[in-house]
């Protein structure tokens, strides 16, 4: 039921969700996939600069959502881009290119093949992207099962201070060994430092192992469970991604990463349990409140 847009009759914020939740998923896919560019893109000025050329032409013309065009140019732009500065980029926004694709490639085919061109190349992204990650973590060269590589991140890198902070662990400690890291990190300023050493109490070694080992798991379950392609494998494969989308963003914020797996989720989702829908843009409700400040605070607490 289509609530009308009157001075007499404001849409309160309990109907727009309704009426995001009950819109066409072919029209909730691109609009989110444009959020994403728009606020978790590219930063090169350009792509910046084009991102929102397109994306008031959207507003002001939402059947370009639906072109195959509209998704050309921005392949194309951002392709470039890539193709361009491809050493600095995060991982998220490759696959951000390969969802641009996938929806010029979907929107040029007839309607009825649309959604399912979308929703297959959504679980071929996860498949592949939960299985090489996992892939990465056992055969790489570098440690990770046991641990030593979250040690390294939640010793050296301050996005996880919060997260750390909530589970007692000593601020003061963790800024003294991020400044030794920085030390050596500009050690060509002086030829004398050649390593440093810092402190890690045991909370946190545990911690470090603890996630390396949930990682693992969670990610081999997702690929596993959607390799299947059945109801009732979906259905757990979903809760996986749902799970680790909640729990991953709340210590390392790569918010762009959570959006983009929250969209292809609910692409996903339209093969089986179109309701679970719902829940993945409350994942993308719940990575907002993750971006709200309380990193800043945490801390001085």
């Amino acid at each position: 039921m289509s609530i009308p847009l009157t001075n007499n009759n404001p849409v309160s914020l309990k109907a727009f969700i309704h009426r995001l939740t009950t819109a066409h998923p072919l029209d909730i896919i691109p609009i989110l996939t444009l959020f994403i560019l728009l606020f978790h893109g590219y930063s090169i000025w350009y792509v910046k600069f084009f991102t929102m050329v397109l994306a008031i032409a959207a507003l002001l013309y939402r059947e370009l959502l639906r072109s195959p065009i509209y998704w050309f140019v921005f392949s194309f732009i951002i392709g470039f881009s890539i193709f361009s500065h491809w050493h600095p980029i995060d991982n998220h926004k490759f696959l951000l290119l390969y969802v641009t694709i996938t929806l010029f490639c979907a929107y040029s085919a007839s309607s009825g093949w649309q959604l399912k061109i979308i929703s297959g190349n959504a679980r071929l992204f996860i498949i592949v992207l939960m299985g090489m990650s996992v892939f990465w973590k056992l055969y790489s060269s570098d440690p990770y099962l046991d641990g030593t590589f979250f040690e390294y991140i939640y010793l050296s890198d301050q996005r996880f201070v919060a997260f750390l902070a909530s589970f007692g662990v000593d601020m003061q400690l963790l800024g003294k060994n991020q400044q030794a890291l920085f030390n050596l990190q500009q050690a060509y300023l002086n030829q004398d430092v050649i390593s440093t050493q810092v402190y890690s109490p045991p909370l946190l070694k545990i911690m470090a192992w603890l996630t390396g080992w949930w990682v693992v798991i969670i990610e081999v379950a997702i690929a596993v469970l959607f390799m299947f392609r059945t109801a009732l494998m979906d259905k757990y494969g979903h809760w996986a991604l749902l799970l680790f989308i909640a729990t991953t963003y709340i210590p390392a914020p790569v918010y762009g990463f959570g959006w983009t797996l929250s969209v292809l989720g609910y692409a996903v989702s339209q093969t089986y349990w179109a309701s679970y829908g719902r829940w993945y843009l409350a994942c993308i409700l719940l990575l907002i409140i993750y971006q709200l400040p309380w990193r800043m605070v945490l801390p001085e607490l």
